[in-house]
């Protein structure tokens, strides 16, 4: 007797759920389709109205195995400046 499974691989939807993206997530996964698709970036970027060099990042960033790389990075410096003169310095000047 021989067993069927009705969802082959459903076993691995509940281990790894798939992460709640926004719709300016599923925007660029479907931009990242069509030009996978289509290989058309011009196409790409006047339909969802990005610049080409937006389109190239988004590609270098994607990872198909895992859908977190699609939300935005933080823009903040990762190296802040340290100020010049010290606090007392700056107290005295004032």
């Amino acid at each position: 007797m021989k067993v069927f499974s009705i969802a082959k691989g459903s076993h691995r939807l509940t281990k790894h759920a798939p992460p709640n993206l926004s719709q300016r997530d599923l925007d660029k996964l479907r931009a990242l389709t069509i030009y996978k698709e289509t290989y058309d970036v011009p196409l790409v970027c006047k339909t969802f109205g990005i610049s080409k060099s937006t389109l190239y990042r988004w590609l270098g960033r994607f990872d198909p195995k895992d859908l977190s790389t699609l939300r935005d990075r933080s823009r903040r410096p990762k190296k802040l400046r340290s100020p010049l003169w010290p606090s007392t310095l700056v107290l005295a000047v004032k």
